[in-house]
């Protein structure tokens, strides 16, 4: 096999010739966290790490920091870098020494190599430290992990800056949803009566079931729906590939997922289809409401509440009995609402086209670890 001009081949493959190939236990070992009963935690300025991140502030601390801290127990696989002084808690693991390692770059090789593989445990999944320690990983001099944490610490910066703007966009479209679908603020030029209608009045519930004619119908798990955003992900297959009756939808219905409403999880139908029978399939009455304008709706806070209102405590479902009498707040005017909607699905472009590139943003990140972490592009 050639090896290109600098670099060496060692047992974790091609490696920069100045990269030490050495182990997770002997750059950056990891120990238990400390217990801290919820009765002992005394409000104060240092953070307090759990598995799954930082969950409250103690008046004490037990680390100096900068520190990295990643899940032992429970959430296993997140891993934290900390400025400050901190408590890492008892459910996770945290370094007790970096060796004369740049703090932050042990950070990122942590997070790259995806120690979440080393979980144990069916139950509750546990990560043993010895079990991570041996890992091998190529580790480049001082200088050059200085210059490859500052290049992940500029996009992350910018990923929790975009993040920051699509929250600030969503609570500026959640507000603009309870002025615009309830008649407090009119759109210029409109004039018209509004009226209050309840669901049952201006939408029907659909239960039509999948026949054999139907084989080739797309078919939408709850999954496949995107929690918040209204998009489809995953593998969707065909009816055909599938084992149980679905109900039938067409363009124009709107889905709306009855087990545990509160995830948010809805889709517009721009085709006919198929989809779990854990998702209400509403079809407007379009001369009451336009089908667009409903789907404002039921992605307003106040129908989310009201559909969460549900029965059974392990699988809670929506109860139709309830969400068919929510009222929604309508002009007689179908021009009006069709600009309402059309303002709001403007907003939701806005957002989506956000999310596109926080989304690529992530790839981009994800793809220059795999290059700079193993050393086959350098910064020198």
């Amino acid at each position: 096999m050639a090896v290109r001009k600098g670099y060496k081949l060692t047992e974790i493959g091609e490696n920069p010739e100045n990269w030490e190939v050495t182990t997770f236990g002997n750059i950056a070992p990891l120990q238990r966290g400390y217990d801290l009963p919820q009765n002992q935690i005394e409000h104060g300025k240092y953070p307090v790490v759990f598995s799954n991140g930082i969950l409250c502030h103690n008046k004490h601390f037990k680390v100096n920091g900068p520190g990295v801290v990643t899940g032992r127990s429970g959430t296993i696989g997140s891993v934290f870098y900390i400025d400050e002084n901190y408590w890492p808690h008892n459910t996770t693991l945290y370094v007790t020494d970096f060796n004369g390692n740049y703090p932050k770059f042990i950070y990122y090789l942590y997070l790259f190599n995806n120690i979440k593989k080393f979980a144990s445990g069916s139950g509750v999944p546990t990560l043993n430290r010895n079990e991570v320690h041996p890992q091998k990983v190529g580790l480049p001099p001082f200088e050059e992990q200085i210059k490859i944490s500052n290049i992940f610490s500029d996009i992350d910066s910018l990923i929790a800056s975009l993040e920051r703007l699509i929250d600030k966009k969503r609570l500026i479209k959640q507000g603009a949803m309870q002025e615009l679908l309830t008649g407090k603020k009119r759109l210029p030029g409109f004039e018209r009566e509004w009226t209050t209608l309840s669901l049952k009045d201006c939408a029907v519930s659909i239960r039509e079931f999948t026949t054999n004619e139907d084989n080739y119908l797309i078919c939408i798990e709850l999954e496949n729906i995107e929690q918040n955003y209204g998009k489809l992900i995953g593998n969707i297959v065909k009816i055909k590939d599938v084992n149980s009756i679905k109900l039938k939808f067409q363009i124009n219905d709107i889905l709306f997922s009855k087990l545990r409403a509160y995830l948010r999880k809805y889709f517009f139908a721009e085709t006919s289809g198929a989809c779990s029978s854990e998702i209400w399939v509403l079809r407007a009455i379009t001369l009451k409401v336009l089908p667009h304008y409903l789907y404002q709706v039921i992605q307003t806070n106040a129908f989310i509440d009201a559909a969460s209102i549900s029965y059974g405590t392990h699988m809670p479902r929506s109860d139709w009995n309830i969400i068919k009498n929510f009222p929604i707040y309508l002009s007689t005017s179908s021009t009006e609402q069709a600009a309402i909607a059309s303002v709001l699905s403007d907003m939701d472009d806005e957002i989506a086209a956000l999310e596109a590139k926080l989304a690529k943003t992530r790839q981009i990140k994800s793809g220059m670890m795999e290059e700079l972490l193993t050393g086959r592009i350098r910064l020198v």
